[in-house]
């Protein structure tokens, strides 16, 4: 190693630079962690072999050489950085350098930096998540940890994601032992030799200690937000009174329920006006009763929509498609 008293999750660089202006013109290497690796990787002649990666097959730093391992910079490149890491109109000598461990992988930056459509380009287009923040999430009755013995799912719908379970292009690649308290007790899966049914241990699952899955469903995010007036999830013992509101019946919308998770997903209506105090008005009916009583009459007014062949009075939530 170069410095075998630096932990290996450190990264640092060293960098020899001119005194002299000329064009940008410089080769590198990555990821080095042996003398050794850069005499194999300039002495080496045939690039037909795979690229090593990082480790070796037996787990240890890799050692071999190639030479896609080293990679010529140009100013060209740069601007290919600047494009993908930078703020628009970054000038392409004051680009970062990003670690770039072969050749193939700059020909991969080339292509996305000319990509003409960016996340940023969509002003809000899109709905990023945090999906659930480990300890957070834990806090708050969302997901329970499950280290002795750890979670078996029985059905996608028990099945919570973390981070070992799942790699670059390989839909499962570890899972968690029985006993698993620490991040080097997973196993790896070979995908030759599971079922089709096949779920892998974890160490979370959904819900509370107790089971319970309120906290575990209100904590996945939706998109759109439920909003009034626009898409509002109505609960089962609520759906008498909205349709009160309203002045007719509820038309409902879901996802398809034979996708996985599709039965567990909220059902919602669409209300394409609401004005008042709606959510006030509905806590209120469902604590006294739907009946359109004067005392409610009089505190929500302007707030229902009621519909009938004798009487209208303007207001509140009504109800579209």
């Amino acid at each position: 190693m170069f410095f075998p008293e630096v932990v290996h999750r450190m990264s640092f660089g060293i960098h020899v630079y001119s005194g002299s202006e000329h064009p940008v013109e410089f080769k590198a290497l990555f990821n080095l962690y042996f003398v050794e690796t850069i005499d194999a990787c300039f002495g080496a002649q045939n690039s037909a072999t795979p690229l090593p990666g990082l480790k070796a097959d037996d787990g240890k730093w890799q050692k071999r050489g190639h030479p896609d391992r080293i990679v010529l910079i140009t100013l060209e490149n740069l601007e290919s950085f600047s494009r993908i890491f930078e703020e628009a109109g970054t000038a392409p000598s004051h680009s970062r350098l990003p670690q770039i461990h072969g050749r193939q992988i700059l020909a991969v930056l080339q292509k996305i930096s000319k990509a003409g459509s960016r996340l940023g380009l969509l002003n809000g287009g899109y709905h990023p998540t945090e999906m659930f923040h480990e300890a957070n999430a834990q806090r708050d009755g969302c997901i329970t940890r499950c280290e002795r013995p750890s979670h078996t799912a029985n059905s996608i719908q028990e099945l919570v994601y973390s981070g070992p379970i799942i790699h670059i292009a390989t839909p499962w690649s570890k899972q968690a032992r029985t006993t698993c308290r620490q991040k080097a007790d997973y196993d790896a899966i070979d995908l030759t030799e599971i079922p089709d049914n096949f779920f892998p241990r974890t160490v979370y699952r959904p819900g509370n200690a107790q089971g319970n899955l309120a906290a575990f469903f209100n904590g996945i995010g939706e998109w759109p937000e439920p909003c009034l007036p626009g898409f509002w999830p109505v609960p089962e013992d609520e759906r008498d009174i909205w349709a009160a509101l309203c002045g007719e019946k509820l038309r409902f919308y879901a996802m398809d329920r034979s996708l996985p998770w599709g039965a567990m997903a909220r059902e919602f209506a669409y209300f394409s006006e609401a004005q008042g105090p709606v959510l006030e008005a509905i806590a209120f009916l469902k604590w006294k009763s739907p009946k359109m009583c004067r005392r409610w009459w009089r505190r929500f007014t302007g707030t229902i929509r009621r519909r009938s062949m004798t009487h209208r009075r303007a207001g509140g939530a009504k109800k579209s498609g």
